[in-house]
Parts: C-alpha cells; sequence; structure tokens
C-alpha cells in the first residue's frame, strides 16, 4: 500500500495508476490532494487526475486455483458490471465464483 507520505504523486504520472481506496483517504486527510467528485488534484504541483473507480482482484475464496485467472489484476468497476459480475465491499462474485478484492480508483492524468 501507498502511504499518504509517498512520492506517488511526484512529478506527474505520465500513465494511470491504482490508488488504494484507503490510500486516497489517507492523503485527503493529510491535504496533499483534494477530490471534488472524480477529479483529483495534487496541492502541491496542481496536477489533475481523473478517478475511475476499480478493484484488484486479492484471491478467489471459492477454488484452490482461480479458474478465470484474476488474482492480481484490476478492472473498473464499470467493466466488471458489463460482464455481471456482482461488487459488493471486499468481495466480487463472477461467473459463480466469490473473489476477495481490494477497493480502489484508476488515477488517469488529466489532458
Amino acid at each position: 500500500m501507498i502511504a499518504a507520505n509517498s512520492d506517488f504523486f511526484d512529478g506527474r504520472m505520465k500513465e494511470k495508476k491504482f490508488m488504494y481506496q484507503e490510500t486516497l483517504e489517507e492523503l485527503v486527510m493529510a491535504k496533499k490532494v483534494q477530490v471534488a467528485g472524480r477529479q483529483l488534484t495534487v496541492v502541491e504541483n496542481g496536477a489533475v487526475y481523473v478517478l475511475t473507480p476499480a478493484v484488484k482482484f486479492v484471491r478467489c475464496e471459492t477454488c484452490q486455483q482461480d479458474p478465470f485467472g484474476l488474482s492480481g489484476k484490476y478492472a473498473t468497476h464499470e467493466k466488471l458490471t458489463e460482464k455481471g459480475a456482482e461488487i459488493f465491499l471486499s468481495s466480487i462474485i463472477y461467473n459463480k465464483q466469490s473473489y476477495q478484492v481490494e477497493q480502489g480508483y484508476f488515477c488517469i492524468p488529466f489532458e
């Protein structure tokens, strides 16, 4: 996990990165970023990013082996919904399989 005092936003990110929900909350509390709707602004340098809700798949909870190879991968809420997945707080049901996930966001540079 990225700590609130990290250099996550040093310079300008040129591609999207995943940020855990907890990390975003820490950065907001530390007043390092401001969030308005889906827009994140870095206080120090004014860089602006679009936040897209996403998850990181941790492991399959219903099988010892992940039948779809999702563990360790990332997906947006939008894509998961399109694929028929049911999203809960820290789990997702996809094709009758339960997955443990970590909630967060893709931070995409605003151009």
